[in-house]
């Protein structure tokens, strides 16, 4: 299994270091969509995919959504072979 979520990269100097590195999906400078692309298409996994959204304190309604919205622009452009 995968789980992904938005992430900075970078070597966090913050007291709460999830507050970089659990993000909501397509959030944060690291390339998430590079990495998961990079497992499915040149390592060919068959895994489920999830997404980490631990302690990301935004609305949960809204988060989802968003989460959703990027799931699906990613999914559109591995399909298209971006």
């Amino acid at each position: 299994m995968i789980t992904i979520s938005g992430a900075n990269n970078v070597i966090t100097q913050k007291t709460t270091i999830w507050d970089d590195y659990i993000l909501p999906l397509g959030s944060g400078n690291f390339d998430t969509y590079g990495l998961l692309k990079y497992c499915l298409k040149n390592l060919k996994l068959k895994v489920p995919i999830g997404v980490q959204c631990y302690n990301i304190k935004t609305d949960k309604y809204q988060l989802v959504k968003h989460t959703m919205s990027v799931w699906n622009e990613y999914k559109q452009s591995l399909e298209a072979g971006k």
